[in-house]
């Protein structure tokens, strides 16, 4: 596309795939070098970087914690029929430990706003807004530790206490599960590993 605007000629450089709500073009002058023409584009896609990992912690809660709790209750509810009480226990705690890693994510928001819903009103808005890239990648990296301590957990205690396994045997599944998920997590979300040198 090409077009004039004070006097000067331009070329219009859009992106593919950039949201309509968001930045989808740099207006360069036409004789600009190829240099300046690569800037342009580097600064775009940086700028788009920093739009995603804006909402890391949203997409945390929605993709990560709201599916574990569910999993959690169904458990829950399938050991309570089975009367495996101890497993119940565990799903119980897990259950609760999901509400303070929840509101460790959120740290800006009270208890009531936290109940009311930690991704709508007014308080999550301005949470989303004071809370920079990097705050939320920190976060988002210590909830994705604490995640999979949880599932390593909750898988060490089914082998054990649900398949009557060793409990070295068990504790070797708990290691493995936390490192495994707490390492996938990173990864699937871009949070730097504890052996990243950056």
């Amino acid at each position: 596309m090409r077009g004039r605007t004070g006097g000067h000629r331009y070329g219009l450089i859009v992106l593919p795939g950039w949201p309509r709500r968001h930045v989808r073009s740099a207006i360069l002058p036409r004789g600009c070098c190829r240099r300046k023409r690569k800037a342009a584009i580097s600064g775009l896609r940086q700028a788009r970087g920093r739009i995603g990992v804006a909402h890391q912690t949203r997409r945390f809660t929605v993709a990560v914690l709201r599916p574990l709790q569910i999993i959690l209750l169904l458990s829950g509810a399938a050991f309570l029929f089975e009367s495996m009480w101890w497993l119940l226990g565990v799903c119980i705690l897990g259950v609760f430990y999901l509400g303070i890693v929840g509101a460790r994510l959120h740290p800006l928001q009270s208890v009531t706003e936290l109940a009311e819903g930690p991704l709508e009103g007014e308080a999550a808005r301005i949470e989303s807004k004071l809370l920079s890239p990097a705050a939320q990648r920190s976060l988002v990296g210590r909830a994705c530790t604490q995640v999979g301590i949880l599932v390593g957990l909750v898988a060490g205690a089914v082998a054990w206490l649900g398949l009557g396994w060793r409990w070295y045997l068990a504790l070797i599944v708990a290691l493995v599960v936390m490192l495994f998920v707490g390492a996938l997590l990173k990864l699937a979300f871009k949070v730097p590993l504890p052996l990243d040198k950056r």
